[in-house]
């Protein structure tokens, strides 16, 4: 079946048929219930891009597992969306299976919206003439390795832009705080209190780069930080006057301060957000 047939074309159920009596009785009886129900053969063209690698015995299997059947029904919709936008019809082309597969085995799993419109994002783009080169398989692994808070900061850190943040440190080795930066006032997290292991796995992963005492003369954000965090630094005296200035303590040699930094996205990161949020952001920005 090509994958530009809708899948309630006869030879497509007919397909379907034949791999579906190679399974248990019950379990086909399951599948005939739910997965060619009307909810799931309405999703057209959005199916029928994915059906060649959704109809495989294994993945029907999992579309057995009733809530995977509704995540993967509620993608189906939403990539029929996208699918739908503009003249994107027109410039249809079959996905690569080393994107397309990873993709939808994760839509089985994720319930979080943002991070699964990240995934779908991605396949719609691979499905797209003008703009499935842009789409490498790496994204797809880069994705997996995120949780859906990280999917959030990426989606609110825009790719052109440097992200400050402040340290305290006791000497110039040994830092009190973590790196702080103001994101999880900003971005939208469910855990805002794990800011800092989410910038240190989008670093792990490529996505940004932490440089560490490189600021940027024309811009007064770190002061900001500073004021805005001064209570991690209240069992400490510090030059509040001249905060990024060591102050040696009782004529000892440790001198408290407040480092500076900031993130950016690397050259991946840039290629990786705008694979994966672009169109999201255009979207929003209609609604």
């Amino acid at each position: 079946m090509c994958l530009n047939e809708d899948v309630s074309d006869d030879k497509s159920l007919v397909k379907i048929d034949s791999i579906i009596k190679l399974l248990d009785p019950a379990v086909q009886n399951k599948l005939y219930d739910d997965l060619l129900h009307e909810t799931s053969v309405n999703c057209g063209k959005a199916l029928g891009t994915v059906s060649e690698f959704v109809l495989t015995p294994i993945y029907l299997l999992k579309l057995c597992n009733e809530s995977s059947r509704k995540r993967f029904e509620r993608s189906m919709k939403r990539l029929q969306a996208k699918l739908s936008e503009g003249d994107a019809k027109e410039h249809f082309v079959t996905p690569a299976s080393e994107v397309a597969q990873p993709i939808l085995d994760e839509l089985l799993l994720i319930d979080d919206e943002g991070l699964s419109e990240m995934f779908l994002e991605l396949l719609a783009k691979a499905s797209d003439s003008r703009t499935a080169r842009q789409v490498h398989r790496g994204f797809v692994t880069t994705l997996r390795e995120m949780v859906p808070d990280e999917a959030a900061l990426v989606s609110h850190m825009v790719s052109n832009h440097f992200f400050p943040f402040v340290r305290f440190m006791f000497n110039k080795f040994n830092p009190v705080t973590e790196r702080l930066t103001g994101l999880e006032y900003e971005a939208h997290l469910v855990h805002p209190d794990c800011i800092s292991l989410y910038l240190e796995n989008l670093t792990r992963i490529g996505v940004l780069q932490c440089n560490d005492d490189r600021i940027f003369n024309t811009t007064n954000k770190w002061e900001l930080l500073v004021q805005k965090y001064r209570d991690r630094a209240s069992f400490h005296e510090y030059d509040e006057k001249n905060p990024f200035t060591p102050k040696v303590q009782d004529s000892r040699i440790d001198s408290v301060f407040w480092s500076r930094g900031h993130y950016i996205y690397t050259e991946y990161g840039k290629l990786f957000r705008s694979a994966c949020c672009d169109r999201l952001k255009a979207d929003k920005s209609n609604r």
